[in-house]
């Protein structure tokens, strides 16, 4: 033992490695913290989806009868299932069968060969901002000038092709 260092009883158990891990570790348990705060804050909503498309979340007066579907006791001879319309599906031409329990949803019409399939989920509603439908009519309603330009770019060329 050096006994001019001071270091008699000390023991070095850390190594170079944890003090560069330790730190990333601990930011990753702190964005897991909030992103399960953010998801205990945020409503689930019902969803729908086809093979091609992205979940979509079904009209908020469908959403009260999906959700009085779910929680209905459950009937060993009664499957829990609803007949709701909504525009996003078939712009709401076609009566849509529900059964929440086995997370389908079938569009049936007379002329068709086979009913169209849905899968349906119970999901986190997105955040404002993720919202690209609501995002696009505020932009458009607030007015940024898109519309001007566009008109601004139409009559150029008009004068361009007319000199």
């Amino acid at each position: 033992m050096d006994s001019t260092l001071g270091n008699e009883g000390c023991v070095r158990a850390q190594c170079i490695g944890c003090r560069v891990r330790w730190p990333r570790f601990f930011s990753y348990l702190i964005w897991r913290y909030k992103q399960w705060q953010w998801l205990s804050r945020v409503p689930l909503v019902w969803c729908f989806r086809n093979k091609e498309q992205q979940w979509q979340p079904f009209e908020m007066k469908n959403q009260a009868i999906l959700w009085q579907s779910y929680n209905e006791p459950q009937h060993p001879y009664y499957s829990h299932e609803c007949h709701i319309r909504d525009r996003a599906i078939e712009s709401g031409r076609e009566v849509v069968r529900v059964v929440v329990q086995e997370h389908v949803a079938f569009s049936m019409h007379p002329d068709w060969s086979e009913p169209i399939v849905y899968e349906v989920q119970l999901c986190h509603a997105p955040p404002r901002r993720h919202r690209p439908i609501r995002r696009f009519w505020k932009w458009r309603s607030h007015g940024n000038g898109a519309k001007v330009k566009d008109e601004a770019l139409l009559a150029e060329q008009h004068d361009r092709s007319g000199k």
